[in-house]
């Protein structure tokens, strides 16, 4: 988890560096290993990066990157599991690699097949912005499920983005006001729907999706994926098992891909425990799990997860979720840039905390950032 943040606008920008640098202080929690802040010759394009190390824990995998050509900047939050396919496919291209990160695969790749053949190909979890030096167009985009968040304001004079809207905020430059209509769905549905956001001067990157920002900071929409039913197809229920197994199989073996230690969020449902069964087959070092407690209530699911950890030999760490929440309530919606009524972010704040005590990444059952 990474945090991205920038500026874009048709004027120069020369004294921008101090709001980016405030922008990417807010996403601080994000990215502790390392911060950078690039911009284009003339000023009108402003990218920042805060880092959280995960794959080439060297200099290289600094960010913004500058691609070899010179014509696309880029910067990135998430992971491209499947770099190392990539990668070999752009080699045998003739590309050549200055690191052994991920973000430089896909930087690469932008080059030689261009940015929607390149996020259909790519496998992961990301969100991202790419400067084009050539044409002087800004692309935003998200991967599929949405998993990484990205979110972007137009305030006419210059586009805004960043991983959270709270880096929006306390910013002079950028005017934000309550959506009426946003806050009646909340109310309604527990949630605000994409693209709208609590604020109506924010939008939320669509997942699946570019959006090509040009000069005149007029946006263009494309979708590169959509989910497509197979209506059609017939498969027994011993096929379908055998077949959910081995996308399973696959699909743990790619995220395990990573030079910092991987765990895994217990509960102690079906979901992690599959997770976590997987993931220690495969895993070359002893995995570590986590657990969130809540004694003498019916959520409680401990002793299954601690049977799953001691049956798959996991360092396995337990976190009692007190029964007065009120200091937690607090740092959760300080972390939100809106409201959300989803009570599950409550033990998964909680439990994450916990576990950034001893690893960066985490693999459970949901899809979240």
């Amino acid at each position: 988890m990474c945090g991205i943040a920038g500026i874009f606008s048709p004027q120069n920008q020369s004294g921008k560096y101090s709001i980016v640098k405030n922008m990417l202080n807010h996403l601080e929690h994000r990215g502790p290993d390392g911060e950078g802040v690039w911009r284009n010759s003339e000023n009108t394009c402003w990218l920042g990066h805060k880092r959280l190390s995960i794959i080439d824990l060297t200099e290289g995998g600094f960010q913004p990157i500058v691609s070899n050509c010179g014509r696309y900047s880029l910067t990135f939050n998430g992971e491209i599991y499947n770099y190392i396919e990539l990668r070999k496919e752009l080699e045998q291209q003739g590309c050549l690699f200055r690191s052994e990160s991920d973000t430089e695969v896909l930087l690469q790749s932008f080059c030689a097949n261009g940015i929607v053949e390149t996020l259909q190909r790519s496998i992961g979890m990301f969100a991202g912005a790419l400067w084009d030096n050539e044409e002087h167009i800004l692309y935003l985009f998200r991967d599929r499920a949405g998993k990484k968040p990205l979110y972007y304001t137009n305030q006419g004079d210059a586009l805004w983005f960043a991983s959270e809207i709270n880096a929006f905020k306390n910013n002079k430059d950028v005017s934000l006001s309550l959506d009426l209509e946003a806050i009646n769905h909340y109310l309604s549905l527990g949630y605000v729907p994409s693209p709208s956001t609590v604020y109506q001067e924010v939008l939320e990157v669509g997942a699946g999706s570019v959006i090509k920002v040009a000069s005149d900071l007029s946006e263009t929409f494309m979708a590169f994926w959509e989910f497509k039913i197979e209506r059609d197809r017939r498969i027994s229920r011993f096929d379908a098992v055998e077949e959910i197994e081995a996308l399973l199989q696959e699909s743990v073996s790619l995220r395990l891909r990573s030079d910092v230690p991987v765990g895994v969020f217990l509960s102690g449902g079906i979901d992690s425990g599959l997770i976590t069964a997987i993931a220690a087959m495969q895993s070359s070092r002893p995995l570590k799990t986590f657990s969130a407690i809540f004694p003498g209530s019916s959520f409680d699911e401990s002793e299954s997860a601690r049977q799953v950890a001691e049956r798959y030999g996991t360092e396995h760490h337990e976190l009692i979720i007190p029964s007065r929440l009120d200091d937690l309530i607090i740092r959760v919606g300080k972390s939100y840039g809106e409201p959300i009524a989803d009570p599950s972010i409550i033990p998964t704040f909680a439990i994450a905390e916990e576990a950034s005590k001893y690893i960066k990444v985490v693999l459970n059952g949901e899809g979240s950032d």
